[in-house]
C-alpha cells in the first residue's frame, strides 16, 4: 500500500481537487482511500460529507487505534475530516500523532492499494503528521509566477519532515493545475521544466468549469463529466502517479 500526500502550503492551487479527482480515477481501477487531514474538511464535502465524523483526531491522539472510514460511490473510500482536527496544533504531541496515524494505516494495508492525503495549505501539526506517514508527496502547483516559489516551500517541508522522522520522504513529482494556453502559462511551465526536469509531471491539469460543477455536484470530475478535458488530465495524471510510485 501506498500513501501519497497531496500538499502544497498555498491556497487555491488545486489541491484539495488534485486529491479527490486522482483518488476517483485510481479508484477505477484499484482499491483507494482518501484520508481528508484538512479541518476545512473541503475533501470530505466534495464527497458529499459535510457533517464529518470523529475518528481522524482521536487516531492522532491516541483515542482509538482505527480510522473511521466511509465507503464511497465513486470507488474513493473516505476518511472523512471533524471540527476537532482544528485542535491539532495545540493539543497533540507530534512523534506519537505520527506513530498512530501510521499504525492505523498499517492496520489497512491489506484492504487498500493506495491512500491519498488532503493535507492543509500550511506547516503545521497535521500536514506534518500527513507528511511523516507517506512514501511520497503530490505537489499541485498553479501554473502561474507563485507555483515555482510554492516548488520551493514543498522541497523545504519534505527535507524538514525527512530529518525530525528519519525516513527519506519521496517527492512523487509536481502536478501542474489549472492550467491555460497564453504566453505567461507556456514560459511558467517552461521554468517549472527547466528547474525541476523529470519531477513535474508530463500530464497538466488543464483549467475547466467542468471541475466546480463537479464540487458543487459533490462527484469527482470524472464522474460529473467523463469526457471532459479534466477528467481527461486526471485519469492521466492518476496513472502517471501509479507509475512513479512502483
Amino acid at each position: 500500500m501506498q500513501v501519497v500526500t497531496v500538499f502544497n502550503r498555498k491556497g487555491g492551487v488545486g489541491k484539495t481537487a488534485t486529491a479527490v479527482n486522482i483518488a476517483a480515477a485510481i479508484g477505477k481501477r484499484k482499491r483507494v482511500l482518501l484520508v481528508d487531514l484538512d479541518p476545512q474538511a473541503s475533501a470530505s464535502c466534495w464527497l458529499g460529507h459535510d457533517g464529518g465524523a470523529p475518528g481522524l483526531f482521536e487516531v492522532l491522539a491516541g483515542e482509538s487505534k482505527r480510522l473511521t472510514i466511509i465507503p464511497g460511490a465513486s470507488g474513493v473510500d473516505l476518511a472523512p475530516a471533524y471540527k476537532r482536527l482544528e485542535l491539532a496544533d495545540q493539543a497533540l504531541d507530534l512523534p506519537r500523532a505520527i506513530k498512530h496515524l501510521r499504525q492505523a494505516l498499517g492496520a489497512i494495508a491489506g484492504d487498500y492499494s493506495a491512500v491519498l492525503i488532503d493535507s492543509p495549505p500550511s506547516i503545521g501539526m497535521l500536514s506534518v503528521a500527513a507528511l511523516g506517514v507517506s512514501d511520497g508527496v503530490l505537489a499541485p502547483v498553479e501554473a502561474s509566477r507563485f507555483g515555482l516559489s510554492g516548488c520551493l516551500d514543498v522541497e523545504r517541508a519534505i527535507e524538514g519532515v525527512s530529518r525530525v522522522t528519519g525516513r527519506a520522504l519521496k517527492l512523487a513529482g509536481i502536478l501542474p493545475c489549472r492550467v491555460t494556453r497564453s504566453n505567461h502559462t507556456d514560459a511558467v511551465l517552461s521554468a517549472l521544466r527547466a528547474r525541476y526536469g523529470r519531477k513535474v509531471f508530463k500530464a497538466e491539469i488543464r483549467e475547466t468549469v467542468r471541475v466546480r460543477e463537479a464540487a458543487v455536484e459533490c462527484v469527482p470530475v470524472i464522474d460529473y463529466a467523463p469526457n471532459s478535458t479534466a477528467a481527461t488530465d486526471y485519469r492521466r495524471a492518476a496513472s502517471e502517479l501509479l507509475k512513479r510510485m512502483k
